[in-house]
């Protein structure tokens, strides 16, 4: 490889970076509270992006965190310190220890107080600080009609996507697509976001959200009649996705009330958790779940929601919430000789319906949902019990597959569970239980607690069959389906002193039936282990280590059965995020990742090395973020998945894969306090081909471009 070749440049440019960064973080003083966070949370973007290939939509995950920045939690109020524990930025034990602390030395006061209370370090503070306050505690006051009005605050959202390049899928005329029905998109490759807000503090929101992906239709009078005989009902004009919302808080005994579509989260994601959840990340003690009851729906994860109306009443330390859901959702429906109905064979998570087949899948069946929760709270006991059941119109009838023999089949399925969580002094003990009508259980305990206020772990050990099956589970595990798995997770936090931490997990979990591609009961192993370094608050690094392990099928050319292929997968990563100015933030990171699959003799490598760029001069409305980044990997099964800054409520968490370079830049102008614009460019080329993607998404070229323009408007 020549001198001059990219890949060399880039690592010349990195390598001096690192030796001058001794000097320029002695000699510079800026605030890199927002840069912690954000590695925080990213982290656990990217291992929800490495689970499944889906483009999901992370906004009921980031919505709090955007809220707590702007209305900061009083750290002396003991109800709403509670809520770090559902941002994951502090555990029980955690949250107990500054309780604690107040009712010995007083109200908090400052910052600086924070590092004399057990369990906390410069790192941990770090992340906190963005979200808290200090200060006395204010009561909360009855909702009129007139500060609703005045203080409200109305917020818009406009977007508009696209990539200039064209697949395969557009190439296609609408009137040859009946001849096409999997590959001609039927609409242009525009995509479209809308959505509007308002919310008065946390006690009042109402709003709507609207989407058009690309290739879905825009206006289906254009379509010729052959299509629209075939899919015109499943067709709406203009946007594709419709959802809206109003949420009231604190009305008497009426804690919580919802209207039109909403998520519910209690216990541990066993019974009723229908929005998205962090999982297994380096916060390698934070797993357990932190349930926030009903909460209204903003995403455009289009079948990961219910629609109805639920709400919560309260008498003391008992709450009650009860729910109504009709919605209807996507699915493969096929016509059978055996049967005189459809049934349906697979529940569709993709939420595109750009295509015939697409469309045929749409709102294929409809899912109704009733039952409730109800939860006992009293000083440090929690105990909930859950009770609820959902129909289908349609049944649903698995295929022939073994590893599908115990999966789902039917119209109807009841659910049934229990919850607690427990603290006793500095150790705090959690778990679910959840059972169906069928003979399905499903089990997950866990303790959180520490040697010593220094050395804080978690130990939990889940254990669901394999004809568990529930439409709005969301548990903890290896795999995100919830059934045939057993496991054990330890995870622990190390303060080794004011700048250094520790943390990593073992998790050691098998599957006792098939499962696909894996003809065998299988079992799989993750370790992750991270070295956290803050030299003080304008800088933090981090070098991180996983090393995973998994058993597939291996078919050699003799091979009547399937020999058990043990897969490994190695990822080391050092990452660097610092402020060079008041005005500018880099950060870079370096990712090596090895694969390898024994019985087929095969080891792939690869590698990711980025630097981002972010500038914010004090005297301009402006901020400016760019990446320039190299990858190199053998195959899909060596990819490298890596978050990317994007416009608000936005994300991309891209798989890095092949070999060639990314290049984002994202302008932020503010017009005043109540206008903000972002304009968003986004290229990948690749060095070693002519073509991307394959399908209807194949692209002639070697290389993919993403314009993104979106605007916000503040009333």
């Amino acid at each position: 490889m020549s001198a001059n070749h990219p890949h060399n440049r880039f690592i010349r440019f990195v390598t001096i970076v690192l030796i001058m960064l001794p000097l320029y973080i002695s000699a510079q003083q800026p605030d890199t509270n927002a840069i912690n966070q954000t590695e925080f949370i990213t982290d656990q973007l990217e291992s929800i992006a490495s689970g499944n290939d889906l483009n999901l939509d992370y906004s009921d995950l980031i919505d709090d965190y955007n809220y707590y920045r702007k209305h900061r939690i009083n750290i002396n109020d003991k109800d709403e310190i509670d809520e770090l524990e559902r941002l994951k930025l502090l555990n029980d034990i955690q949250v107990n220890n500054i309780k604690r602390y107040r009712e010995w030395n007083g109200d908090i006061l400052s910052k600086y107080e924070l590092m004399y209370i057990d369990g906390l370090n410069r790192e941990i503070i770090q992340r906190m600080l963005p979200f808290v306050r200090f200060g006395p505690i204010k009561k909360a006051e009855p909702i009129k009609l007139k500060s609703v009005f005045h203080y409200g605050r109305h917020q818009l959202l406009l977007r508009y996507r696209q990539t200039p390049e064209k697949s395969a899928g557009y190439q296609i005329p609408s009137d040859s697509a009946i001849n096409h029905p999997g590959t001609a998109y039927l609409g242009n490759p525009v995509k479209l976001y809308t959505r509007y807000a308002f919310q008065y503090k946390k006690r009042i929101r109402m709003g709507f959200t609207l989407e058009k992906d690309a290739g879905e239709v825009w206006n289906k009078k254009n379509l010729p009649d052959t299509v629209l005989n075939i899919v015109g009902n499943k067709i709406t004009n203009h946007f594709d996705f419709y959802s809206a919302h109003i949420f009231m808080a604190d009305l008497g005994i009426i804690k919580k009330l919802v209207v039109g579509d909403y998520h519910l989260q209690f216990g541990q994601g066993l019974n009723l958790w229908t929005a998205l959840a962090f999982g297994k990340s380096a916060q390698a003690i934070y797993v357990k779940r932190f349930g926030n009851g009903l909460r209204a729906n903003t995403s455009v994860n289009e079948n990961r929601f219910l629609r109805g109306v639920a709400a919560t009443v309260q008498f003391k330390s008992v709450q009650l919430t009860g729910f109504y859901s009709n919605n209807n959702i996507d699915a493969n429906l096929i016509e059978t000789d055996t049967l005189e109905q459809p049934v349906v064979t697979t529940l569709q998570e993709t939420s595109m319906h750009r295509t015939i087949n697409e469309l045929l899948d749409k709102d294929a069946i409809n899912i109704q949902a009733y039952g409730g929760h109800l939860r006992f709270r009293h000083q440090s006991v929690e105990i909930g019990a859950t009770a609820f059941q959902s129909l289908l119109n349609e049944p649903i009838l698995s295929d022939d597959a073994p590893y599908k023999r115990f999966s789902f089949s039917g119209n109807k399925e009841t659910h049934y569970g229990f919850d607690f969580n427990v603290i006793l002094n500095k150790i705090n003990f959690f778990g679910e239980t959840a059972l169906t009508q069928t003979g399905g259980y499903a089990a997950l305990v866990g303790i959180n607690t520490g040697f010593t206020d220094r050395f804080l772990f978690n130990i939990t050990y889940h254990n669901y069959s394999k004809n568990f099956h529930n439409f709005y589970a969301s548990p903890f595990g290896a795999t995100q389906n919830g059934s045939n798995e057993e496991g054990f997770y330890f995870g622990f936090l190390a303060l080794l002193s004011k700048s250094f931490s520790l943390s990593g997990y073992v998790d050691f979990h098998r599957f006792p039936w098939l499962r696909f591609q894996a003809d065998f009961p299988s079992y799989g192993k993750d370790f992750l282990f991270q070295l956290n370094f803050s030299p003080s608050h304008r800088a933090t690094m981090y070098i991180k280590y996983r090393h995973k392990e998994k058993q597939e099928n291996f078919n050699g050319m003799y091979d009547y059965l399937a020999q058990s292929n043990n897969t490994t997968q190695d990822n080391l990563r050092f990452n660097l995020s610092w402020s060079l100015t008041h005005t500018i933030v880099l950060k870079n990171r370096m990712e090596y990742i090895n694969y390898h699959d024994p019985l087929n003799h095969h080891t792939d490598h690869g590698y990711l090395l980025y630097q981002d760029v972010l500038y914010r001069p004090g005297t301009l409305p402006l901020t400016i973020t760019l990446r320039y980044a190299l990858f190199s990997t053998s195959s899909w099964d060596s990819r490298i998945y890596a978050y990317e800054n994007d416009v608000l409520y936005a994300f991309s968490v891209p798989a890095y894969y092949g070999n060639g370079q990314r290049i984002y830049l994202i302008a932020k102008i503010s017009a005043g306090r109540k206008v903000t614009f972002w304009v968003r460019m986004a290229q990948t080329t690749f060095f070693n081909r002519n073509s991307i993607g394959s399908g209807a998404d194949e692209i002639s070229e070697n290389h993919k471009t993403e314009i993104k323009v979106q605007a916000r408007i503040k009333l």
